[in-house]
């Protein structure tokens, strides 16, 4: 009789740390599928596939950060995908151009809040016309920037896209070229401790008429490689 009580004792046992193991899989489970869905943006879209209406709204958002210089008309496409991607990468999100509604919420609130996000065409256009201002970029990323970098040398050509610039800012050298709208970018520099070594490409550029531009693109070796950044500047004439 007592060895009958033990075997039904023990098998009382296992049948609730089954039970038990079981409910762990199954919260597991739940978990594992919710699991990446926070953050990520299904419903962005291209700027192409916006109406004038919306692109306008969103180009007045962006204008009122400081990541976009041009027309608020609903039709600056291009300029509009970079300004998009500047206000991302300055604000660390995904920065791939896209309009959804991660990036709107952000933007909104940044609006909202009446931040200054990021250094413009606009703001180098209305500082053009002052006889001290001199040809800048400044560089930004998620892990860097802005940095502003005075131009030593600064040649546009709007019509190809063609750029081609060389700058300093303390003990940091910039350099970048671009032939068609894209090309490449690098920084050198800083102290022994901090020293900055980060080479890019550039892979689309856009230029004004009024001699600001901004090109995007990513890093890649040895430093930072997939990270996305930002060049906006101006050049006089």
């Amino acid at each position: 009789m007592k060895i009958l009580m033990i075997i039904l004792a023990c098998m009382l046992s296992f049948t609730l740390v089954a039970a038990a193991c079981g409910d762990d899989d199954s919260e597991d489970a739940t978990a594992d599928d919710t699991t990446g869905a926070e953050g990520s943006d299904p419903d962005a879209v291209s700027h192409t596939e916006m109406s004038p209406e919306e692109l306008e709204i969103w180009q007045s958002d962006l204008a009122a950060v400081g990541c976009y210089g041009g027309a608020v008309d609903g039709a600056n496409g291009p300029l509009t995908e970079a300004a998009v991607t500047a206000y991302q990468t300055a604000k660390g999100l995904t920065a791939d151009g896209l309009l959804g509604p991660v990036t709107e919420s952000a933007l909104e609130e940044s609006v909202a809040a009446g931040e200054t996000v990021c250094t413009t065409s606009a703001q180098n256009e209305s500082a053009a016309g002052s006889a001290t201002d001199a040809a800048t970029a400044s560089v930004s990323s998620s892990g860097y920037g802005p940095i502003t970098f005075a131009l030593g040398t600064c040649s546009l050509n709007a019509d190809v896209s063609n750029l081609s610039i060389a700058g300093q800012a303390e003990s940091l050298t910039l350099n970048a070229d671009a032939s068609g709208g894209s090309g490449t970018l690098s920084i050198d520099g800083g102290t022994e401790e901090d020293g900055i070594t980060l080479n890019g490409t550039i892979e689309a550029v856009d230029i004004d008429a009024d001699r600001t531009f901004i090109a995007t693109g990513e890093f890649g070796e040895p430093n930072n490689v997939g990270e996305f950044f930002t060049v906006t500047g101006f050049c006089p004439e």
